[in-house]
């Protein structure tokens, strides 16, 4: 990054934590944070800083205790007036260069319990009865060595940074809440959760009753609904009931007024005052039920704990979860394909030749392998289409998820997966090109699998043709690094330009830097 974009960056974010963004500054800050992950944790731990000098005095149990505190209790001297207006000149006077530090360094420091004010030690007594991680799209908590996965249990206490996707925690009572990155959120007892900043969608069913859910500025107490809560960088609370009921009150000690909220309703409390009702119902529309449609998992035989073929795929349409035989599947065959000269083109088991003719196209086609593939496409200076790819039978455009591509990515590359340019290669009128940056199934996924081992072939002169791909000399690609894992991204038809029921017969994959490697392509059925 550039001396001129890290003063760029460091504006943006002091203009977010001051609360004075202008509609394009926050357009820009949101184009930025959504470009990079490195930003959004710096944006992060920036808030963190941010709200940690608001609230000096006030550490996570003083959180609780002032909700539980009455009107007689006393404010430290540091909550105090004169006490904010240092803390504000301090902030103010460090902010710019401490975030320009965290840019320029390229590093981001993960600042731990023991040395945050709004922290408390994590809390062992509660184990058994701790929030379990229930579901998770996309999903990368900063700091924790590995994506977030079902089954995980949060440690009540501690402090998550999730800097990507959404995950959905499940807490003793039944209560759901469906958390969205960038946020910050520690659990703070088998029914409490505090979100220091971000977006959070709870679903309390009945005998959840009571779920609170604190924020730096305010309590919000679920008496059996569905609400989302957005909480920006500089404390200000959102909160939109969707269904049921909910009382929202500030955190400030002494005279602590309850609001009472039912459908409909949304209310803002900002920092020190109470909560107020607003007339914009837009938060309403952010609320999330369920996560993202996606694949969820997919199964492989394996041999020596090493995926080899697809069993089974699992995937989200339209809300509902399901999993699928791969003899359901509708596999996609090659019918252009272009390539550089010296390229890795064909995959194949480790150990296994090339074959010859046309059986080198079931590398994609004849076989379910997620090893096998035609890879890395490469278009010509003439050309924008390195590779068209057509389905055994068209595939119609019903909700959620339509086709499937799966992508042998070495462990060395980028884990979020190759970069993905896609659009409809039918003739029609409305060709819309779709960007995809990121993989259902990344590589540090707890789903994505091991590959057994591989080995590539390399072009001994330009692809320039399907014929080609049969026809040309192909070498031994004798590659060192064959560690891969089989990732997988789901596509839309309706992101291509297809109305429901339309259906799509061949699929373009357009030029991307870096290439992919795709070992199966296949289309599901309505």
């Amino acid at each position: 990054m550039s001396e001129s974009e890290h003063q760029r960056v460091s504006s943006l974010f002091e203009a977010s934590l001051a609360g004075t963004l202008t509609p394009q500054q926050k357009a820009d800050l949101e184009s930025a944070l959504a470009e990079s992950e490195a930003l959004r944790i710096a944006y992060l731990q920036a808030m963190s800083v941010h709200l940690d000098l608001d609230q000096l005095s006030r550490s996570d149990d003083d959180i609780l205790e002032t909700v539980q505190a009455s009107a007689s209790a006393s404010r430290s001297i540091l909550a105090s007036g004169n006490g904010k207006g240092w803390r504000n000149r301090l902030f103010l006077a460090g902010l710019a260069a401490s975030i320009l530090a965290l840019l320029s360094i390229g590093s981001i420091l993960f600042v731990t319990a023991s040395q945050d004010p709004l922290a408390v030690a994590p809390q062992r007594n509660h184990e058994d009865h701790s929030p379990v991680i229930v579901e998770v799209a996309n999903a990368s908590l900063f700091g924790q060595g590995g994506d977030p996965s079902p089954g995980q249990k949060v440690t009540i206490g501690k402090k998550y940074v999730l800097t990507q996707g959404y995950l959905s925690l499940q807490f003793q009572s039944g209560a759901r809440a469906v958390i969205q990155a960038p946020s910050v959120f520690t659990a703070k007892g088998t029914e409490s959760l505090l979100v220091r900043s971000g977006k959070c969608s709870v679903y309390a069913p009945p005998g959840a009753e009571g779920f609170e859910l604190l924020s730096p500025s305010a309590e919000i107490i679920d008496l059996g609904t569905r609400f989302v809560v957005n909480i920006a960088e500089t404390g200000e609370t959102h909160l939109a009931v969707i269904e049921g009921e909910a009382t929202m009150s500030t955190l400030e000690p002494g005279t602590r007024p309850i609001m009472h909220l039912r459908s409909g309703d949304t209310a803002q409390v900002d920092p020190g005052l109470p909560p107020r009702r607003l007339e914009d119902p837009l938060y309403s529309h952010s609320y999330m039920d369920r996560l993202p449609d996606r694949v969820i998992r997919y199964e492989a035989t394996m041999s020596d704990s090493y995926a080899d073929e697809l069993v089974s795929l699992t995937v989200q349409r339209n809300g509902v979860t399901s999993t699928i035989e791969r003899d359901a599947l509708i596999p996609a065959r090659v019918v252009h394909f272009e390539s550089g000269k010296n390229v890795a083109t064909f995959c194949t088991r480790m150990g296994d030749s090339l074959p010859e003719g046309e059986d080198r196209l079931k590398l994609l086609h004849g076989d379910f392998s997620l090893v096998t593939g035609i890879i890395n496409p490469i278009a010509h200076s003439t050309h924008e289409v390195p590779m068209r790819v057509e389905f055994d039978e068209p595939i119609v455009n019903a909700p959620g998820p339509d086709i499937v591509i799966f992508d042998l990515q070495l462990l060395v590359y980028d884990p979020n997966g190759d970069k993905l340019i896609l659009r409809s290669g039918d003739e029609r009128t409305n060709k819309r090109t779709l960007t995809v940056e990121q993989f259902d199934i990344g590589l540090n996924s707890p789903f994505a699998l091991d590959l057994f081992p591989h080995c590539t072939y390399r072009s001994q002169e330009v692809t320039r043709s399907v014929d080609d791909l049969k026809n040309n000399q192909f070498m031994h690609g004798r590659q060192v690094n064959i560690d891969a894992r089989a990732l997988a991204v789901s596509i839309d038809l309706s992101d291509l330009g297809y109305d429901e029921g339309e259906s799509l017969r061949k699929l373009e994959f357009l030029e991307a830097t870096g290439g992919i490697d795709p070992v199966l392509i296949v289309g599901l059925r309505p």
